[in-house]
C-alpha cells in the first residue's frame, strides 16, 4: 500500500478504501457462496475464484486511478473469498475427525506466503518491475497451477442435492456461538497486526522502521504457533488447544503493554503471535464440526465473520485512537481478548451439553 499510495499521490483514507473494498468483496461473497455451490459446483469456484483474484491482482497493477485499484481490491476480496469457502469446506469434509489438522496446516501455508509477499514487494521495488512483481508472480502461479493440477479432482459436497437448493437449511444455533469467537479472533489479530507499529512508535518512541520491524515478530511468530499446533491436533482436541491460545495471548499482551523494557516488548509480541495465530483455523475446525451436514454454508458463514471483522475492528480502534489517542486505544485489544474467552467459554459449555 505504501507504494500504491506513493505513486499515485492518495491519501491515507482512500488508501484505506482498498482494505475497505476487499472486506466488503468478502462479506458479499460469503453470503452467495453456499448457494453458488449448489449450482455451480466446487471445481468452478475453485478455479474461478483464483482466476478472479488474480484479476483483481492485476488491475491493481494496472490501474492509473484510485477507482480501478479500489475495485480490483473488491474483487480480490469477493471472487477469492470463494476459493477460500471451498477450500475450507473441501478440506473439513475430506479429513472428516482430523479437519482441525488439515485447517491448520492450510493456515501455516497461508502465513507463510503472507510473510514473504512484503519480501517480494520490496524486491520488486528495487528491481525496474516495480513493487508489481508481487501481482506478476501470482498470476503465474495460478497459470502453472492450473495447467499441471487441472485434472485434480475436486470432491463433490457430502450434503445431500435435495439439501444444497433449500433455503430453509440452518446450521445449529451452537455454530453462531462460535462464529462470534471467530468474528472476535479476527478482529484481534487483525487490530494488531495493523496497529502495533503505531503504538510502538507513539508510547515506547520506537523509529517507525524498528516498530515495522517488531511487527514482524507477530507474523513469525504465527508461522510457528501454527506449526506447533498441527503436530499438537493429532493428540489434543481443537477445545484443549484454543485455551491455549488463549493463556498465551493472555501472558503476552500485557508483557507487550507494560513497556519495561524491549526484551519484554519482543517476548509479549511473539506469545501474542502464537496466540492468535491458531484462533480463527482452531475456531473453523470446530465450526465446521459443528456444521459438518452444510459444509458450504458453514464454510460460507465463517468467511462472514472474517469479512465483517476485517471491515470494522481495524477502522474503529483507528478511530478510537483519533479520539483518545493510539495509547489508550490499542487497550482495545486487551478488551477484545477477554470478549473472545468469555465467548469461547460459553460455547465450550454449551458444546458440550450437546
Amino acid at each position: 500500500m505504501p507504494y500504491l499510495r506513493e505513486e499515485m499521490g492518495l491519501s491515507y483514507t482512500v488508501g484505506g478504501m482498498h482494505v475497505t473494498a476487499f472486506a466488503i468483496g468478502m462479506v458479499v461473497a460469503s453470503l452467495t457462496a453456499a448457494r453458488l455451490t449448489a449450482r455451480l459446483g466446487r471445481r468452478l469456484l475453485f478455479w474461478g475464484g483464483a482466476l478472479g483474484m488474480a484479476a483483481g491482482g492485476g488491475l491493481i497493477a494496472i490501474g492509473q486511478i484510485a477507482p480501478v485499484t479500489i475495485f480490483g481490491a473488491l474483487l480480490m476480496g469477493y471472487l477469492g473469498t470463494y476459493l477460500i469457502v471451498t477450500i475450507q469446506a473441501v478440506l473439513s469434509d475430506w479429513h472428516g475427525i482430523y479437519r482441525a489438522t488439515a485447517l491448520t496446516e492450510a493456515n501455516i501455508v497461508a502465513s507463510i506466503l503472507a510473510a514473504l509477499s512484503p519480501v517480494v514487494v520490496a524486491f520488486g521495488a528495487s528491481t525496474s518491475i516495480t513493487w508489481r512483481l508481487v501481482y506478476i508472480v501470482a498470476g503465474l502461479f495460478w497459470v502453472g497451477l492450473y495447467a499441471t493440477q487441472r485434472g485434480v479432482t475436486i470432491p463433490r459436497s457430502k450434503q445431500k442435492p435435495s439439501q444444497d437448493i433449500n433455503k430453509k437449511t440452518k446450521l445449529p444455533k451452537i455454530f453462531w456461538l462460535v462464529w462470534l469467537v471467530l468474528s472476535i479472533g479476527v478482529a484481534l489479530e487483525w487490530s494488531m497486526v495493523a496497529w502495533t507499529a503505531d503504538y510502538l512508535v507513539s508510547t515506547a518512541g520506537m523509529a517507525t522502521e524498528r516498530a515495522a520491524a517488531m511487527v514482524s515478530i507477530v507474523l513469525g511468530a504465527m508461522i510457528v504457533g501454527r506449526l506447533i499446533a498441527s503436530v499438537l491436533t493429532r493428540r489434543f482436541s481443537s477445545h484443549v488447544l484454543m485455551w491455549l491460545a488463549i493463556l498465551m495471548m493472555g501472558i503476552g499482551f500485557p508483557l507487550l503493554i507494560s513497556q519495561t523494557n524491549e526484551a519484554t516488548t519482543v517476548i509479549g509480541l511473539f506469545l501474542c503471535g502464537t496466540g492468535i495465530a491458531n484462533m480463527f483455523p482452531l475456531g473453523l475446525a470446530i465450526a465446521s464440526d459443528i456444521g459438518a451436514e452444510s459444509p458450504d454454508l458453514a464454510s460460507s458463514r465463517v468467511a462472514l465473520a472474517a469479512g465483517l471483522a476485517i471491515l470494522l475492528a481495524p477502522q474503529l480502534l483507528g478511530s478510537l485512537a483519533d479520539q483518545i489517542g493510539i495509547t489508550s486505544a490499542y487497550g482495545f485489544i486487551g478488551l477484545l481478548w477477554v470478549a473472545f474467552t468469555v465467548t469461547f467459554a460459553a460455547s465450550f459449555v454449551f458444546n458440550r451439553q450437546r
